[in-house]
């Protein structure tokens, strides 16, 4: 075949190459709102963090990252909750002393090698009391905390709002939504 017969010409239009370049954003876009919603590793910063307080009962953490708005962290707090409760075998829950916190910390900034360095370093060296802050960064993030009670659908809640684990999920969860397996009718 002729290179021109192979070649449909949709990657060369610019319609194509729109479609590409919006394809390869979504798919960006996608991989970067996952990673966040994980297991809190040992010395991390972001993701979730439980300890069982007894069997009914957790206390659940939910670390952010530096982009996460205060919403967004919220929303992933109640969908762990959420995911707990399917797990223990309960089908609902009320979140009990919620709280969500701004944590700031200071980030150590650095000189760059280049400024004690070439034919101005004694000037520069003179002045090194007075390097701009730009170098030096807050990092802010938000934590969201609760302690979450579960119930079964029989059980009246204790603090007088109970939310269905299944509902929350399916309104948190990123599309396409995860099959629960404790959720089958």
């Amino acid at each position: 075949m002729s290179r021109q017969q192979n070649n449909n010409g949709i990657g060369k239009s610019p319609v194509g190459i729109f479609l590409a370049a919006a394809l390869v954003v979504l798919l960006l876009g996608a991989c970067t709102t996952v990673p966040d919603y994980r297991p809190r590793a040992p010395g991390g910063l972001v993701g979730f963090y439980s300890v069982r307080l007894s069997p009914d009962r957790y206390h659940v953490d939910f670390f952010g990252t530096t982009t996460s708005s205060r919403q967004e962290v919220q929303n992933r707090l109640e969908q762990r909750a959420a995911e707990m409760t399917l797990q223990s075998g309960f089908t609902h829950f009320a979140m009990d002393v919620q709280s969500t916190e701004l944590i700031k910390r200071r980030q150590a900034g650095f000189v760059p090698d280049t400024y004690l360095h070439g034919p101005d370093y004694f000037n520069r060296a003179r002045r090194w009391s007075n390097i701009p802050l730009a170098a030096e960064g807050i990092e802010t993030r938000y934590v969201a905390s609760a302690e979450v009670a579960m119930l079964r659908a029989d059980e009246p809640p204790r603090n007088g709002v109970a939310l269905s684990a299944v509902d929350v999920i399916r309104r948190l969860q990123p599309s396409p939504p995860l099959q629960i397996a404790s959720a089958a009718p």
